[in-house]
C-alpha cells in the first residue's frame, strides 16, 4: 500500500502511501488502489506508475502517473482513464489484473473486464494504445481501444501482456497464453500504434500443449500455495526476439507439478526456443524474464 523511490545504493529519498501519492485524481477519494505496476521508459526517460482503482458505486479506473523527467523525485503528470468505456459505452464491469509496456510509439495498458459483485465472473479483455507523444506532452491523451478478443486458441483472450521494448519495434507487440490450457501462444500485432488509426491482428504460435498447473505444497501442513493459472506475467523484447514464460502442469515422473515454460519467438510468429524447467517433486512457478544488451536472458520464478 505504499510507494518509495530508493537510490541504486539503497537510500531512501522519499515514501508515501497509494491514496497520498494519487491524492491528485479527484477519482481517488474513497478508491481501493491495487495491483501496482511500475516501469521506466529507459529511451524517453520517464518513469510509469500504473494503479487499479476501483469504487463502491460501480467505477472502475487505471490511475497512470507519469514523472516529467528522469528523475522520480521531480514533477509528475497524472491521468484517470475509465475502463468501463468500452466502444463508447459505459459497461458495468470493472478493470482486473492492469498490465503496461511501451515501445517507441505508444503505451500499452490491458486488463480483464469483470462482472461487478462478490462472485469473479470475467467478461473480456480490452488493450488500449496511448499514443507517446501526446502521454509525454502531458496533456489530453486520445487512446484507442481493442476489446472482446478471442485468442489463438479460440477461447475469449485474458491476461493478455503488453510486450516491453528495448530497441526500436515499428509496431506494438502484446502476448498471451490460454489459462487453462492450450497448443498455441497467441501474438498480437499492433501496426500504426503512435497514430489515431491503430490496426490490430493475431497470430497463433504452436507450442508443446500445456494445461493448467497444480498448486504448490508446502511443509507443515495441508494449505497449498497458488500457482494461479497458465497465464504470462511479462513479455520483453529486444534485437527481433520476444521473451515471455509462463507455468504448466508437468510430470517429470512422480505425477504433474507446476513447472515453468521460457520461450523465445520472433515477431513473425516463428518459435526460436522452448525450454520448460523444473523438477521431480518440486513446484517452480510464477516465472518472470528479462534480457540484457548482450542478449542474455535471465528468468526468476518461486520453487
Amino acid at each position: 500500500s505504499s510507494v518509495a523511490i530508493f537510490t541504486k545504493t539503497g537510500d531512501l529519498k522519499f515514501q508515501t502511501t497509494f491514496d497520498e501519492w494519487f491524492a491528485p485524481l479527484t477519482n481517488q477519494a474513497g478508491s481501493l488502489l491495487f495491483d501496482p505496476k511500475l516501469l521506466y521508459d529507459s529511451a524517453s526517460g520517464h518513469f510509469l506508475f500504473l494503479m487499479n482503482a476501483r469504487r463502491g458505486d460501480h467505477r472502475s479506473w487505471f490511475f497512470l502517473s507519469v514523472s516529467k523527467t528522469s528523475d522520480p523525485e521531480g514533477d509528475w503528470a497524472f491521468y484517470a482513464f475509465d475502463m468501463q468505456i468500452t466502444g463508447g459505452k459505459r459497461d458495468d464491469y470493472w478493470a482486473d489484473f492492469p498490465r503496461m509496456g511501451f515501445d517507441e510509439n505508444a503505451i500499452y495498458l490491458t486488463g480483464n473486464m469483470h462482472q461487478f459483485g462478490g462472485q469473479l465472473v470475467f467478461r473480456y479483455a480490452k488493450i488500449r494504445v496511448l499514443p507517446k507523444e501526446q502521454v509525454y506532452k502531458f496533456g489530453n491523451v486520445q487512446w484507442k481501444e481493442f476489446a472482446h478478443l478471442t485468442d489463438a486458441n479460440n477461447f475469449k483472450a485474458i491476461d493478455i501482456e503488453p510486450v516491453i521494448a528495448f530497441g526500436t519495434t515499428g509496431k506494438g507487440y502484446l502476448v498471451n497464453a490460454n489459462i487453462v490450457e492450450g497448443t498455441k501462444l497467441t501474438l498480437w500485432t499492433i501496426s500504426n500504434p503512435g497514430t489515431n488509426n491503430p490496426k490490430i491482428s493475431k497470430k497463433g504460435i504452436p507450442v508443446s500443449s500445456y494445461q493448467l498447473p497444480p498448486d504448490a505444497p508446502q511443509k507443515g501442513g495441508d494449505v497449498v500455495i497458488t500457482t494461479r493459472d497458465a497465464g504470462v506475467y511479462n513479455a520483453v523484447f529486444r534485437d527481433g526476439s520476444i521473451y515471455t514464460a509462463h507455468n504448466v502442469a508437468y510430470d517429470w515422473g512422480s505425477g504433474p507439478v507446476c513447472a515453468v515454460r521460457f520461450y523465445q519467438i520472433k515477431t513473425n510468429g516463428e518459435l526460436v526456443q522452448e525450454i520448460t524447467y523444473g523438477k521431480n517433486g518440486y513446484s517452480y512457478f510464477f516465472p518472470v524474464v528479462m534480457v540484457d544488451s548482450k542478449n542474455n536472458v535471465m528468468m526468476g520464478f518461486n520453487r
